[in-house]
């Protein structure tokens, strides 16, 4: 089968396009079941987190119970005797069945001796007011539960449930019972649900009381904080429990599998429990979701695509006719037509076939002399637009001025490049004797090609009307009238004006009988060298003629003394815009004032043979952007 042909196209677009609908059809589906699945799944690990949450504050509720139980016993007996205690406490932890290892009693007066249940005697600078189970049942003044820590007699890690115990409403002292974290974490331990790797538990500071990891397991004076342990790998769950937003999160666990952790608090004791399940059994009835619908889908395009084949086979008989007759056709067998079998779109197709094969006959008789009439006709339009950009370019190159002649003696040296982007540009030099003095320009009009030529020749003609009007006007006057007179020529001074044209300039006035330029810019900028540097005098940041050109802005004007100045230059900035070398970058004024310092002293026509090789080198095969001229002269 080649692709090329109709028919496999026509399997192909109609089995995408069957196959895109279904494969939308059935990621909907599976988004929409999955969602569901997942939250079955999410709400099943929720729940039995929290059963076994509920069942260990139960179990705490139980034991904080028998602490209350005690002070309620206590406080209705009445009997706080020393050997009362004793005996009372003794004979509970004697009958207690419990986790419980100790019960005791401490009193707010070291005058009292710290009763405990299992006989140990404290030492005689053991104060039980400092201990963190007698502080907080004061403070809460009711039933607390402690943060584990390391037991003084037994040294052992345990909790302790501690309550005050009050007659007529004065303290007498606090109950308490010590409960041994060991036994905690193998309840802790046995109670993780079915898919889950692992449980832990964690008390009210977040340390770690539970949990697989040696490093992380409490050691016998210090636990371990679940913020801080493994590089900050259980900080997310701190978060949730600072929070009270519990929910499953997914982490790299401390052996590099990725886990599910879902927790839940156990409200009596503000601890929390948590399991840890695997991903992969997390995502067991997902994947078996995913699986299922992926064997429909395929099930479902295998018979979808035995449909499509029968029915394109049907469909395409009468195309296959067609393209028949094309193809005789195309081998210049102008007799060929494709028979008419329908009267659908195809059997329309093929009468316009016909139609068109009839149309190409008559056609055909006629295109070769119709063909070259028409190439006839290109062909002397070009010879004249050609010709009209020749004489353009003869009239451009007239206005230019004779540098050698103007000049006189009156320049040490001089260059001048200019390269149109066109034929011709918008690029125009302009030098003018006035009395003693010399007025030497360099300008850059709107536009390039005879549009741009056109500009030349007016502000050229604009120029030459202002320094006849007068002798020695300073650069910056001469920039004022040209402004507005470009401007009123051009009739951009009407806000309804249909053009927007105008140019940048730099316009020097040279005196020699006083030895010194005076110069001024629109947006060109003059380049001289003097003691072995490169100095720039920038012009403003105004144009000439444009309709935003200001009409009455002042030009500035800057005058330097020639004594020292060993050439000075004058250039648009289609130089400096010139893209080439190997980043493709413009030429920019920097290369420009290094090729000036490093050739400061020789000839100006030497320098122009550099600066065109540099500039050549530098373009390369790239086309030139836009029009060129440098003006170098020493006077």
């Amino acid at each position: 089968m080649h692709f090329n042909s109709l028919r496999p196209k026509f399997i192909f677009v109609t089995c995408l396009i069957c196959l895109t609908c279904l494969f939308i059809v059935s990621l909907v589906s599976y988004l929409v079941s999955y969602k569901i699945v997942k939250n079955e799944v999410n709400q099943k690990a929720l729940e039995s987190v929290m059963k076994y949450a509920n069942q260990f504050n139960s179990w705490f509720v139980e034991q904080g119970s028998i602490v209350n139980s005690i002070g309620e016993d206590l406080e209705i007996n009445g009997d706080f005797s020393d050997a009362y205690l004793l005996y009372y406490l003794s004979s509970k932890l004697k009958r207690q069945e419990t986790y419980v290892i100790d019960y005791y009693m401490g009193f707010p007066t070291r005058d009292r001796p710290f009763i405990d249940g299992s006989g140990w005697l404290p030492p005689a600078e053991f104060d039980c007011t400092t201990r963190k189970w007698y502080q907080g049942a004061l403070q809460n003044d009711g039933l607390v539960y402690t943060t584990p820590y390391l037991d003084a007699s037994t040294k052992k890690m345990i909790f302790t449930i501690s309550r005050p115990v009050k007659q007529d409403g004065k303290l007498i002292g606090i109950a308490a019972a010590d409960i041994l974290v060991t036994d905690l974490m193998q309840l802790a331990e046995e109670s993780k649900t079915e898919e889950a790797d692992y449980a832990f538990l964690l008390d009210d500071q977040q340390n770690f009381l539970v949990h697989p990891e040696n490093s992380i397991q409490p050691k016998p004076d210090v636990l371990e904080k679940a913020d801080s342990v493994m590089g900050g790998l259980y900080l997310p769950l701190v978060e949730q429990i600072r929070t009270q937003n519990y929910g499953i999160v997914e982490l790299v666990d401390y052996d590099g599998i990725n886990r599910f952790f879902v927790l839940s608090p156990i409200e009596s004791t503000n601890w929390t429990f948590g399991v840890a399940i695997p991903k992969s059994q997390y995502l067991k009835a997902i994947d078996k979701l995913w699986l299922g619908f992926a064997t429909a889908l395929a099930v479902s395009l295998g018979i979808g695509v035995l449909v499509i084949l029968f029915f394109i086979n049907t469909l395409l008989k009468p195309i296959v006719k067609l393209k028949e007759a094309v193809n005789r056709y195309s081998q210049k067998d102008f007799s060929s037509r494709s028979p008419v079998l329908t009267s659908d779109e195809v059997g329309e197709l093929s009468r316009s076939f016909n139609m068109m094969a009839d149309t190409i006959q008559e056609y055909n008789r006629t295109l070769q002399q119709r063909v070259e009439e028409r190439t006839r006709e290109l062909h002397e339009k070009n010879v004249r637009i050609m010709q009209s950009i020749d004489y353009a370019q003869r009239i451009q190159s007239s206005i230019l001025p004779d540098l050698e002649e103007t000049l006189g003696t009156a320049a040490k040296d001089y260059f001048i490049i200019w390269r149109p982007r066109d034929i011709v540009g918008g690029d125009f030099y302009w030098c003018k004797r006035n009395g003693s003095n010399l007025y030497l320009a360099v300008a850059d009009c709107t536009g390039h090609g005879v549009p741009g030529a056109l500009m030349t020749m007016t502000a050229s003609a604009i120029l030459d009307r202002i320094t006849d009007d007068a002798e020695g006007f300073d650069p910056a006057y001469i920039l004022q009238r040209l402004n507005k007179l470009l401007r009123e020529t051009l009739r951009q001074d009407n806000p309804g004006a249909l053009t927007n044209d105008g140019l940048d300039i730099g316009l020097c006035l040279i005196k020699p009988d006083e030895n010194k330029l005076i110069y001024s810019g629109a947006r060109l900028t003059l380049f001289y060298c003097r003691d072995h540097e490169v100095f720039e005098i920038k012009g403003d940041r105004q144009s000439v003629g444009y309709k935003e050109s200001k009409i009455d802005y002042q030009f500035t004007s800057t005058e330097i003394s020639l004594a020292a100045v060993t050439a000075c230059y004058l250039t648009t900035d289609g130089l400096f815009d010139q893209n080439g070398g190997e980043s493709e970058l413009g030429f920019g004024s920097k290369r420009f004032k290094e090729i000036i310092m490093q050739n400061q002293a020789k000839p100006l026509s030497e320098q122009k043979r550099i600066l065109n090789e540099v500039l050549d080198e530098f373009m390369g095969e790239e086309n030139q952007r836009d029009d060129i001229t440098v003006l170098g002269f020493k006077i």
